[in-house]
């Protein structure tokens, strides 16, 4: 199997800001105090630390949420630690979407928690870093629902027609 590396400014569905932040283009610059780079890890870190933060009211929160399910050491661990100001996230979110399915899901969900990881170890003086992964599932509305553009071509219009759209997509994309 041969194995090709696309430069990641190379990849045209990302969006050209979010392209100019992970390279560093220095035109993107005014827009943020921290360069997306390890070496800024201490510096962000202490920044944080300065900023407030109602911890209890969030733990309690999240503690209530998790009430019903089943008990997790590791979840009921990172909760516990959220109380303390040594310790900060890691946070990502997903949107479901129309062609971005399950893999990509547990791919965001899993790179999160291995970059997590990597951040505690290498602050190396006992500061937590926990992994958070929200599901964006509750802000869809019609008006975002109602159209979708695919290889050029446009469908908007009432539900019955986005149902149909489905019926439209399998047979498109089995020719890819």
């Amino acid at each position: 199997m041969k194995k090709t590396i696309i430069p990641f400014a190379q990849v045209p569905q990302l969006a050209k800001t979010d392209v100019a932040y992970a390279i560093g283009d220095p035109k993107l610059s005014p827009f943020y105090t921290h360069p997306p780079a390890l070496d800024s890890l201490d510096a962000l870190l202490e920044e944080r630390k300065q900023i407030p933060f109602p911890r209890k009211d969030l733990t309690d929160l999240l503690e209530q949420q998790y009430a019903l399910l089943p008990v997790k050491a590791n979840v009921q661990a990172n909760i516990q630690a959220l109380r303390h100001d040594t310790t900060f996230t890691v946070t990502t979110a997903h949107q479901p979407s129309l062609f971005l399915g399950p893999l990509y899901f547990i791919y965001k969900a899993l790179t999160t928690i291995n970059l997590a990881e990597a951040l505690e170890s290498r602050t190396g003086d006992g500061r937590r870093i926990i992994p958070v992964f929200v599901l964006g599932s509750e802000d869809h509305d019609l008006e975002e629902l109602n159209k979708v553009n695919i290889l050029e071509k446009k469908s908007s219009g009432s539900r019955n027609q986005r149902a149909l759209l489905a019926v439209w997509i399998a047979p498109v994309l089995s020719r890819l």
